[in-house]
């Protein structure tokens, strides 16, 4: 039987959680400045936004066919088929990964786009291999094509956050197990939680003793708590929970749980990989996120749905 995983924010009269403010529209017990004892009434209900119930209409996080365990840190083609690699002018030394969480919208960091034009940046889904331009000699039935690629029509920036969307130019259909959007924390469930485990996925992950690699890899990270300067606000901080690195081509990349979302168990994004400009953190090096439900008014308010 499935386990809800422990969550990050402590409990609080009864059952209350101790959230930042910005996550709870139910605010009545104990404010302080930044933190507050959050009981919201049906958890199960959509956040009160009027975008939320168009997003939750939408089909994600639910991955693509898994047809044999791997190792820990191997992924399967299209596991994993919100993940988006950014691409740039060949004079750019911006590496960037993203997550689909709408088909005409990729979530990424700020920092991968802020120094950007729309015309400078193309999207590309579906992909599992970066050296695998051609499905020709693939053997797999759900072999990922690097043809997938999508121009961008907007780019938005958050003003003081590292987080941003790209609007992509056309709509990405959906493929199973290939291309699909990530589920975001709409629900109030989702919001009052922060699982203290996290999935991360990307291209620059590396393993302490293997070479980098070209497909799409996985890590895990453990959310770090009552340490100077990780108090859990619009971030949070996390350290490796086993002997994956992420490295700065993976910035954008998503933070990701399995949860329930809407009555079914899907993946979640709770988070969103900020980056390290001076390299890959070590074993004991604690690393940001952006903690993405305390942007979920933000990305509501920029994104059109209908």
């Amino acid at each position: 039987m499935w386990e809800r995983p422990q969550s990050a924010f402590p409990s609080c009269e009864g059952e209350g959680s101790l959230v930042p403010r910005a996550l709870c529209n139910n605010s009545e017990m104990f404010p302080d400045e930044t933190k507050t004892c959050c009981k919201p009434s049906h958890t199960s209900r959509l956040i009160p936004h009027p975008k939320a119930a168009l997003l939750a209409k939408m089909q994600c996080g639910v991955p693509g066919d898994v047809f044999k365990i791997q190792k820990g840190w191997e992924t399967q083609p299209g596991e994993f088929p919100w993940m988006a690699v950014l691409k740039y002018p060949p004079n750019s030394n911006t590496t960037c990964t993203g997550t689909l969480i709408h088909p005409r919208y990729v979530l990424t960091a700020a920092r991968c786009i802020k120094s950007y034009q729309p015309n400078q940046v193309t999207v590309r889904l579906g992909v599992y291999d970066l050296l695998q331009r051609s499905c020709k000699n693939s053997s797999s039935s759900k072999c990922p094509s690097w043809k997938q690629a999508y121009f961008v029509e907007t780019l938005i920036v958050h003003g003081t956050h590292d987080i941003g969307l790209l609007r992509l130019s056309r709509a990405a259909g959906p493929v199973p197990g290939a291309v699909e959007p990530i589920c975001l924390p709409i629900y109030g469930s989702l919001l009052m939680h922060l699982p203290t485990k996290l999935i991360i996925t990307g291209w620059g992950l590396l393993k302490h003793d293997r070479d980098p690699t070209s497909r799409l890899v996985r890590g895990s990270m453990q959310i770090v708590q009552n340490q100077a300067g990780c108090e859990i606000g619009h971030s949070f901080c996390a350290k490796r929970d086993d002997d994956m690195n992420y490295c700065p081509g993976d910035t954008g990349g998503p933070y990701q749980a399995p949860d329930m979302y809407n009555e079914s168990a899907r993946l979640v994004q709770y988070g969103l990989i900020s980056g390290d400009e001076n390299g890959c953190p070590g074993s004991d090096i604690v690393s940001k996120g952006t903690l993405v439900g305390h942007f979920m008014n933000w990305i509501l308010d920029n994104i059109q749905l209908s």
